[in-house]
Formats: C-alpha cells, structure tokens, sequence
C-alpha cells in the first residue's frame, strides 16, 4: 500500500464507509484522531471492537496493534467460546475486549495496575460497554504483578499510558523508554503475585490464554506463578530485547510450555510477541 494510502482510502472510508474492509475503515478513524495534537476527555474510538473510550492519542497505537495490525490474531490463540482469558498489563482494554469479541460466552481477568487506565478498563469492559459480548464475565483487578506483596513505582510518561512501567524494570534502555524526567510521573501502585490475584479470581478455572505485556517484567509475572503456568494451556507474551524473551523461554519450558510462533517487529527485531502452547505448533492443546 502506498504512503499516502489516506488519499483514496480515505476519500471511500468518508463517503461509503460500508465499502472498505472493516479493517481499512479502522485504521482510517485511527489514523484520522492521531494527526489531533488532542483529544478532549471522554473522547471514543469505533473500530471492529466496537466503541472503546481513551484518554490521549497515545492509547490508539495499542488499539491499532490489536484491532488493525492483529498483533495477537494467531492460529490457535484466538480465544473461543468458554474460554478462560487472563490479560495482564491490560491497560485501557484492548486485548481483553478483542477477546470478549471473540467469544459469546467465557471469562476474562484483566489486570491493570495504573489507577486512571484501570478505570478506563472498567469501562471499557464493562456490561454496558458498547459493542462489548454481555454473556463474557469480565473480573478487572487494580494491581501490578510482581514476585513480592507490596508496594510498586511505576513510571507513567505523558501521553503515552502504553509505556508505564515499573521504575525497577530490568528492560529500560532496550525498549527505547528514554523520556525525559519532565515526561514522567511516577505513582505507587499496589503488586501481588500472579498466583494469588488469579487464584483470587478464578479459583481452579483451566486458563486457555495468558496474555502478558508489561513493559520489561515478563520473567517476573511468569516467576511469580507457577501455578498459573502448570496449567495454562497458551501463553502469549511481549519481549522488549532478546534476553528477556530468552529469560521468559527458560521458565516457560520449565512448566512444559513450548514456543509455537514468534512474531518480530520489522523495524526492530530485538522487540516482538511470543506465543507459547502446550499443544501442536498451531496453538491447539
């Protein structure tokens, strides 16, 4: 597709909408709200998920990783009818709207830690949600994961919610996170174990798909629940350099989980998304 795609996509998207792919449409309305220098509060967005509410233009590049680039859309880890889906780092609830999208009926624990993108979450996922499955139950959990109980600094750049992270993230340099001091806030958030925020959830439930994105503690999420990965059937998980992804393989391999597909970023292949099964190589248990 050309560079300035927008010029005929564009012109078609304005006056027959119904004729695009659903998944041109989306990344015109997308692409449209981020050349705004802002967007006012409330401000929402209607894509293929349906109407997900944000909070500046930085929260469209994760819609556009999910519902234009299908970053998670891979054979065998598109979640079905009565699956258990549990979304860590769930932010404004992206994923776990993609995922209540693709089932009439199952559960999803979305787990967020930062206080203003929970409650977007919450929206977002919620029973009147627009667009949103009424038939999925949605258990949303205010913490960051980490080995230990207690309290967590996360750092929160300006405009960019998708980039918070934990100020003791051992992943800095490699993902590129180098905003100013003036860019950042920091907020202390509270952090359990993931064993016991699931556990506090589900129970016993089987978990068909783990979902982790949490900006450089991946190998810690995964440290801190075995229980969890003894039985989750599929894991997918963001890696911001190779030695997280390879620190992740090991615990994951160690519970007798196996990596199934692998999908760089093209423009920089120390960054992509791992998927994970106990199954065949296409994700099927």
């Amino acid at each position: 597709m050309p560079t300035d795609w927008m010029g005929s996509a564009g012109r078609v998207a304005r006056a027959y909408p119904g004729r695009l792919p659903r998944v041109l449409y989306d990344r015109f309305a997308i692409d449209q709200l981020s050349r705004r220098r802002s967007l006012p509060a409330g401000s929402t967005v209607s894509t293929c998920l349906g109407r997900l509410q944000i909070s500046t233009i930085g929260d469209l590049g994760q819609l556009r990783e999910v519902a234009v680039s299908n970053a998670y859309a891979m054979t065998g880890f598109i979640p079905r009818d009565r699956w258990t889906v549990v979304d860590v780092g769930a932010n404004l609830g992206c994923f776990s709207r993609w995922a209540m999208c693709s089932m009439r009926t199952g559960i999803v624990v979305a787990i967020e830690p930062e206080p203003a993108m929970c409650g977007l979450l919450r929206h977002n996922t919620g029973p009147l949600a627009p667009g949103a499955c009424r038939s999925v139950v949605v258990h949303c959990l205010q913490s960051a994961v980490a080995k230990d109980a207690g309290p967590l600094e996360l750092l929160v750049p300006q405009g960019q919610s998708g980039w918070t992270r934990a100020s003791r993230s051992p992943d800095r340099v490699e993902s590129g996170f180098d905003f100013a001091p003036q860019e950042l806030s920091s907020v202390i958030v509270d952090a359990a174990p993931l064993d016991s925020l699931v556990q506090g959830a589900l129970g016993s439930h089987r978990i068909d798909l783990l979902k982790v994105d949490i900006e450089g503690m991946e190998a810690e999420c995964f440290e801190s629940g075995p229980r969890v990965l003894a039985g989750a059937r599929r894991v997918v998980f963001e890696y911001h350099s190779q030695a997280l992804r390879a620190s992740c393989a090991d615990i994951l391999q160690s519970h007798g989980l196996r990596e199934c597909h692998q999908r760089p970023n093209p423009f920089n292949h120390e960054v992509g998304v791992a998927f994970w099964t106990r199954g065949d190589p296409r994700g099927e248990p």
